[in-house]
């Protein structure tokens, strides 16, 4: 049992540390990292906007993080708040400019160039059970979490 969780933990890390290199090796040539990019197609896929709040959500990343990241963004001309309804930024809507959907579609034509690889390599129904089985994990670790956290209380 000890042997499976070590595999599978170091699979985790292997796997994240080479879509890191695939996200940053081809976020190279627009000059971006790869937590910009999740930033980038969170509102791209979000048409409305959406605020800093909603996006730390979506990307599980941190206030700070995703304050700095749409700092540069704001900066290359990618997104724009709205009018600002409150003092913050951080309760203003964020939308991507037309430079900043030009962008996204780009990158998401890189996406589908890395999955269609896949999908050359593993069948759509061996997919299909690998996502469903992750789901279940996923969510069974994040049970296991909470109840851990609880303990520490």
């Amino acid at each position: 049992m000890e042997g499976r969780f070590r595999d599978f933990t170091l699979l985790l890390l292997s796997a994240e540390r080479s879509i890191n290199k695939i996200k940053n090796a081809g976020m190279r040539e627009f000059g971006l990292r790869g937590t910009q990019v999740n930033c980038l197609l969170c509102l791209y896929k979000n048409k409305n906007g959406l605020t800093a709040k909603d996006i730390c959500a979506i990307c599980k990343e941190d206030k700070a993080s995703v304050s700095r990241i749409l700092k540069e963004l704001e900066q290359k001309e990618y997104v724009c708040y709205e009018q600002e309804l409150s003092k913050k930024k951080y309760n203003s809507i964020i939308n991507l400019t037309p430079k900043g959907k030009e962008l996204a579609e780009l990158i998401i034509s890189k996406i589908k160039e890395i999955v269609r690889y896949d999908e050359d390599c593993i069948s759509k129904e061996e997919i299909a059970v690998f996502y469903q089985t992750f789901f279940k994990i996923c969510e069974n670790l994040k049970e296991i979490s909470k109840k851990c956290e609880g303990k520490n209380d």
